[in-house]
């Protein structure tokens, strides 16, 4: 130690010498009496935690044995989270700075402010290296003993479960399994671990536990689910298929009332549901599965719009006409979650009643007005058609024929030229005058002039007309000669 100089002063030199990264400034600086556990300036952490940072600096592990060296404490906790540098390099997978700290005595069960250690974020880095060292460092023999009903006890069910759910081998997490005497002390604590493993398809994982004698295929989690209820519910159909063929019950109903083939109608899964219907049937002796448990499971596949899983469950027994406590028929439900597909497939294949209400009274079409009114309208669109006096709108008239360019051609907005039988008619909609040439006459005039009055085919004018407001003109009004004598329209002036 150099006297005469503040330990403001000597952290100061320390700080110094770290940012520049040599190893003798560092030495020197420790030596004067630099605190190897000094809060980095330009951080919340200690040094030790900065150096563990900078692990993109090439001397970042010569950095950090120096700092373990000179005494820097690995399990120092510093900044608002807690965190000490065992959680920093276990965060960013640092598994060679991690080595030297479990050397110094780094533990890895530590907790931060957040309940994390750093044993835990390594397995959330999936880093089972990292994982494998602090458990062979002892953290393995430090972790209680998991007694039922003490949640204390519990972290190494926590620690395999997250094992589990980060998709780590048996290989990496077998001695945190040989921890636990028995898999099922953990259920009661919300700790399945074979849960975890079907949740997220971790099939090496339900091979490990499966192999224990204690395990129970038809454990029951917390909220009364099965192995076989998390396996339909997370979309994991063929490890339902696998759990059903390595013995699994299907007629368990968890806290909700839900049976498998309830989870696996909500799901569309129709394939597992003729796997659990089959079952049903072998297991009861019966030729149909019970109405009710049918009746039920129909419900759910309308509500959720799986249109060809209703019409399974409608093949299978099921009542068309069935309803929830609600009230509510399988077209309502579909009708109120919008599922277009079962709606119709409801009432053009099955001819369901859409004139059955709810217990409040309403109808499939009266919950579709509500959409409707939310702008979405096809299903009040359709449904309107099978209500009571319904009359379907005219057909719309057809197109009208295509435009004869060559006999039709506009002369200005209000005249059009017709070519008829050798002939070129002028219809003049402001003089109301029609005027014939015939390009055979060579001598004399060729042209005829009629009024329009004077036409003896009156519709001739109104082909004429449309004709020429079709090619864009802008003809004014002619009423006929029967209008005329009516008081009707008068010829009318041009403008100037």
């Amino acid at each position: 130690m150099v006297l005469g100089l503040s330990q403001k002063e000597r952290n100061a030199a320390l700080w110094t010498a770290l940012k520049g990264g040599k190893e003798e400034p560092i030495r020197q600086a420790l030596a004067r009496g630099g605190d190897p556990d000094m809060i980095a300036p330009e951080t919340d952490a200690c040094v030790l935690a900065w150096a563990a940072e900078q692990y993109y600096s090439s001397d970042a592990r010569e950095r950090c044995r120096l700092l373990l060296e000179g005494g820097a404490n690995p399990n120092l906790p510093s900044g608002d989270s807690g965190n000490t540098p065992m959680h920093y390099v276990a965060r960013r997978a640092h598994r060679d700075i991690l080595a030297l700290m479990l050397e110094k005595g780094g533990d890895g069960l530590l907790k931060n402010k957040h309940g994390q250690t750093p044993l835990s974020q390594a397995i959330s880095q999936r880093d089972w290296q990292s994982m494998d060292a602090m458990l062979k460092s002892g953290c393995l023999d430090r972790l209680p003993q998991p007694v039922a009903g003490d949640r204390d006890s519990m972290q190494v069910f926590a620690l395999l479960r997250e094992v589990i759910e980060q998709g780590g081998h048996p290989h990496y997490f077998q001695p945190l399994l040989d921890k636990i005497p028995d898999i099922n002390v953990g259920l009661s604590a919300g700790y399945g671990l074979a849960h975890s493993a079907v949740a997220k398809s971790n099939v090496a994982a339900l091979d490990a536990l499966t192999a224990r004698p204690e395990f129970d295929i038809d454990a029951v989690l917390r909220g009364g689910r099965t192995l076989l209820h998390i396996a339909i519910g997370s979309q994991n159909f063929d490890m339902a298929q696998s759990l059903i063929g390595r013995g699994a019950r299907v007629d368990m109903a968890d806290e909700r009332g839900r049976l498998p083939l309830d989870v696996a109608a909500q799901q569309g899964s129709v394939s597992l549901m003729n796997t659990i219907m089959k079952k049903m049937r072998e297991a009861s002796g019966a030729e149909q599965v019970d109405i009710a448990v049918l009746n039920r499971a129909f419900l759910l596949s309308a509500e959720n719009g799986h249109a060809r899983a209703a019409e399974v469950l409608l093949r299978a027994g099921a009542e068309k006409d069935a309803v929830n406590d609600k009230g509510e028929t399988a077209l309502i439900l579909a009708t109120k979650g919008q599922h277009t597909e079962a709606v119709k497939m409801l009432i053009v294949k099955h001819d369901v009643d859409t004139q059955q209400p709810d217990n409040a009274g309403m109808i499939a079409y009266d919950h579709a007005q509500e959409h409707k009114k939310k702008g979405k309208a096809e299903l009040a669109d359709y449904l309107i058609l099978f209500q009571p006096g319904y009359e379907p709108p005219p057909p719309p008239p057809p197109p009208p024929p295509p435009i004869d360019h060559n006999r039709y051609v506009k002369a200005s907005d209000a005249s059009i030229d017709v070519k008829e039988k050798g002939l070129t008619m002028t219809f003049n909609f402001w003089t109301q005058q029609v005027i014939f040439r015939d390009p055979e006459i060579k001598q004399g005039s060729n042209m005829t002039i009629l009024k329009f009055e004077d036409i003896p085919r009156q519709e001739a004018i109104a082909e004429a007309r449309e004709m020429l407001q079709r090619l864009g003109g802008k003809p004014p009004e002619y009423a006929s000669i029967g209008a005329q004598k009516k008081g009707g329209l008068s010829m009318p002036s041009k403008p100037s």
